[in-house]
């Protein structure tokens, strides 16, 4: 009985100081965020909350904040020395082993859009679907702003949880527009005339709107250059993100049902695994 007793304390101890990897069993403290001491003992070592691009596909995952986390990069294909659980407003989780630093801002060289330089004036609907306020002429796509029926757009399928960046050649004669993804995200107002880009994590399973919404009745000017491809990589400020603690399996150690992908803002918990 003695060495039973003995046999079940061990395991007891043993559960207390396993490796912080059973999260979802965890309490959390009030508003859903991990206290500073997590499971196994991990230390919480940095908290961020701001804006950050998500890349979840599978194939290219990284976390990309507006700060640089490169601090905690590990070496892939061998054990993660960092963790990261990123929280939505709404109090959902998606957590990540942290790899390596990226090698910079990459695209995938696959363009998504047919049309995009508006070299042809096709019928609408044939490639770009477009409001009564938006012709294609002249090898570029003008709006009037006379109009209400003001949306520019193509439906494309990028893979799924995919980070898509979206860019436009915007010539701007007056009032305003955005860069979107319908019914999604919608990019900073656009009032001046440059290069513009836009970031999405792309959330569906099929085909998505997305291209230009000019501001109601205002917006005049042209856009040209419309381009819209998968990143492939994060900036050298972002981080590749794992499966698995050994770095070798690209992707997220689970993400809860109803994460936000495209929230405007994250809690990002950053923890040094024991």
């Amino acid at each position: 009985m003695k060495i039973l007793k003995r046999f079940l304390w061990l395991i007891v101890l043993l559960c207390m100081v396993a490796p912080g990897n059973a999260w979802d069993t965890f309490p959390l403290r009030a508003g859903g965020i991990h206290p500073s001491l997590g499971p196994g003992g991990d230390i919480l070592v940095a908290t961020y909350t701001e804006a950050a691009k998500l890349s979840m596909d599978g194939t290219y995952d990284f976390l990309w904040p507006t700060s640089d986390i490169s601090a905690y990069a590990g070496v892939e294909g061998t054990r993660a020395t960092h963790m990261a659980h990123v929280w939505d407003s709404a109090g959902k989780r998606a957590i990540a082993y942290l790899g390596a630093a990226g090698a910079g801002e990459t695209l995938s060289g696959v363009e998504k859009f047919t049309n995009g330089d508006m070299t042809s004036d096709e019928p609408p609907g044939t490639a770009w679907t477009r409001g009564t306020d938006w012709t294609i002429t002249g090898g570029v796509a003008v709006s009037t702003g006379l109009s209400a029926e003001n949306n520019l757009y193509q439906s494309i399928y990028p893979t799924r949880y995919s980070l898509v960046k979206l860019t436009a050649d915007i010539t701007r004669t007056s009032g305003s527009c955005k860069l979107n993804l319908i019914g999604v995200k919608y990019g900073d107002t656009i009032t001046t005339s440059a290069t513009h880009s836009f970031y999405v994590t792309h959330p569906y399973n099929y085909v998505a709107p997305y291209g230009i919404l000019a501001s109601y009745l205002t917006f005049a000017g042209t856009a040209d250059n419309l381009s819209a491809q998968i990143v492939t990589d994060c900036a050298v400020t972002g981080l590749h993100c794992f499966s698995d603690i050994t770095c070798n399996t690209r992707g997220w150690v689970s993400t809860d049902a109803a994460f936000d992908y495209n929230a405007a803002s994250y809690t990002i918990q950053i923890f040094k695994l024991r």
